[in-house]
């Protein structure tokens, strides 16, 4: 593990957004993400990948960028997703 930074919380409405209407509606839910940069060989990215998605079905990853290095090190930026009911993180 490299490094970890909780972004700000997104809201999230119904199917039919508008962005002139969203700013007097309430959110339907919140999507709390955050960045993981972790170093390692591919196979140990993707085996931490593959521990991500069994922690939890509520917990995504939605994006990976994997870079080389130094062969055979590499270094992969992964960020995670969940949804709340809450604006405000509840922990990680």
């Amino acid at each position: 593990l490299e490094g970890v930074q909780l972004l700000p919380p997104q809201p999230i409405y119904g199917e039919e957004d508008d962005d002139a209407n969203n700013e007097s509606r309430e959110p339907l839910l919140y999507a709390h993400e955050v960045d993981i940069t972790v170093g390692g060989r591919y196979l140990d990215v993707l085996a931490y990948l593959e521990r991500l998605e069994a922690l939890d079905q509520r917990l995504r990853w939605v994006m990976v960028d994997y870079g080389v290095r130094e062969w055979p090190g590499g270094t992969a930026s992964i960020r995670v997703r969940t949804l709340s009911l809450e604006p405000a993180w509840l922990g990680v």
